[in-house]
């Protein structure tokens, strides 16, 4: 609103401006106050706050450092949120990038030749949601569902989200045991329960790595939305709770970060 009036006040001192030059010192008596009319509309035009008079833009643009959040379910990447005026109906394209990183840990012991595994999962799915700051609307990008249907969405109103990165790892063993302490001191063996030990092997993995995918709302109407960046880390495991502990056997984490957004329109 403070734009358009902004705009209508321009104009007019312009329009009392060529009055003046038109008409002359003949009509001073007249034209001196719309002078000054034009003048105090200029000032006001000019003095209006930057903010009221902020354009349209087409593309915005985030990058953060995001190796500190830490959450235990969906939650929103603050260093990744955006804002974005639209002047009519379009279409925004939505590129995100992060940096991945999983920590899978497993243990497998085994006697007797009885079968023994460990597995654990981590990873981490990707949702941008919009919102209508003017309106209060909001939605979740596609490939999300649609927050005006049940399907896709959880209890809490959240998406399946994008699989970013994802492991599982299991590790099984079959061992016969270890028979060191069922040498009696004069050679002979008695193996027993009590004598005989298991076998073990571990294995750990840590990896990093960039991923990125595209994200798109159609049909997005005139107005700012705030647009921003929710991650869900997933961990499980013998050992792990469903939330990915910092110190369990399944960890997952996001580093770098960036988000692009495009105005675009769509070919119908």
């Amino acid at each position: 609103m403070l734009e358009c009036e902004g705009w209508f006040l321009k104009s007019l001192a312009l329009c009392i401006l060529k009055l003046v030059m038109k008409y002359g010192r003949c009509q001073m008596k007249i034209i001196t106050p719309l002078a000054v009319a034009a003048a105090f509309a200029v000032a006001v035009g000019l003095s209006a706050p930057a903010s009221a008079q902020t354009p349209s833009a087409k593309t915005g643009a985030r990058a953060a450092n995001l190796s500190g959040v830490v959450f235990e379910s969906w939650g929103m990447l603050g260093g990744l949120t955006t804002t974005l005026k639209i002047p009519e109906q379009k279409e925004l394209i939505f590129d995100v990038s992060l940096q991945c990183g999983l920590y899978t840990y497993t243990k497998a012991s085994s006697k007797k030749s009885v079968r023994n595994f460990d597995t654990v999962e981590a990873g981490i799915k990707v949702a941008v949601k919009w919102t209508n700051i003017d309106t209060g609307e909001s939605g979740w990008a596609m490939p999300n569902s649609d927050t005006s249907v049940a399907g896709g969405l959880d209890g809490d109103g959240f998406p399946d989200g994008v699989t970013y990165c994802s492991r599982m790892q299991s590790l099984a063993a079959t061992f016969q045991g270890d028979l060191l302490q069922c040498i009696e001191p004069d050679g002979t063996v008695t193996i027993n329960d009590e004598c005989l030990t298991e076998e073990s092997v571990e294995l750990t993995l840590e990896t990093l790595a960039a991923h990125a995918f595209n994200f798109y709302a159609e049909d997005i109407g005139q107005g700012t939305y705030e647009i921003t960046v929710w991650a869900n880390p997933e961990c499980s495991g013998d050992e792990s709770a469903p939330v990915c502990d910092p110190a369990g056997d399944a960890r997952a984490w996001i580093g770098m970060g960036t988000m692009v957004v495009d105005e675009v329109r769509f070919g119908k």
